[in-house]
């Protein structure tokens, strides 16, 4: 049995690397309706659904999902590069409304991507905090 924060995470891994793969045209746009809103839908269906893991409600596994793809800032940059987006920021957001993350975990999610972000930035053009 695979851990529901370790199952929503492969789903995103393998959106993620739909988007990054797939052909300019139509197939880009099924893997982007497929990520943002299909994705997002079913994730909904699934927290409706008793979960074998006792005291962790579903919402926390999604957080702690996101924390982990926060991790694998290679697969994240490659995919805003090749959408020209903030594809997390858009899943988040995503995720957000349809009660899968709570405010505070968004954000708090938000402000470590860019967090990362801000600092691999600083770290390519040798500026470090004092």
């Amino acid at each position: 049995r695979i851990p529901g924060p370790l199952f929503i995470l492969e789903i995103w891994k393998a959106c993620f690397t739909g988007l990054i793969e797939s052909p300019e045209g139509t197939e880009e746009l099924k893997w982007t309706a497929f990520t943002f809103l299909k994705i997002p839908q079913v994730l909904l269906r699934l927290k409706k659904y008793p979960q074998g893991d006792k005291g962790q409600d579903f919402t926390e596994d999604v957080n702690i999902a996101f924390q982990y793809l926060l991790k694998l800032t290679p697969l994240l940059d490659k995919a805003d590069q090749r959408c020209n987006c903030d594809c997390l920021g858009m899943l988040l957001q995503e995720c957000n409304k349809l009660g899968l993350l709570s405010d505070s975990n968004t954000e708090s999610l938000t402000s470590k991507r860019y967090g990362l972000f801000l600092f691999r930035a600083l770290e390519r053009f040798h500026i470090f905090w004092i």
